[in-house]
């Protein structure tokens, strides 16, 4: 089903969040998104590209993502 004016704004207003979000976090928190979110690497792929454990990859990628939240969340509410 196509996506109305309303529905294309809200999902581009929202990515744009998102990508000005990603701006704020540190370079290994972007990078460890891109490598699982962006490429699709497993934990285990991410940590090799990573040169870590996969549980630091796990804390890294669950820090990242509080950080995005909030990052976004504080963009919504300007």
């Amino acid at each position: 089903h196509a996506a109305s004016p309303t529905e294309e704004f809200d999902q581009n207003y929202e990515q744009h969040l998102t990508r000005e979000a990603l701006q704020h976090l540190t370079s290994e928190q972007q990078n460890v998104l891109a490598l699982r979110f962006g490429q699709g690497y497993s934990l285990e792929e991410t940590a090799d590209v990573m040169q870590k454990k996969p549980n630091a990859i796990k804390a890294l990628q669950f820090r990242a993502l509080a950080a995005l939240r909030h990052h976004v969340e504080d963009a919504e509410n300007e």
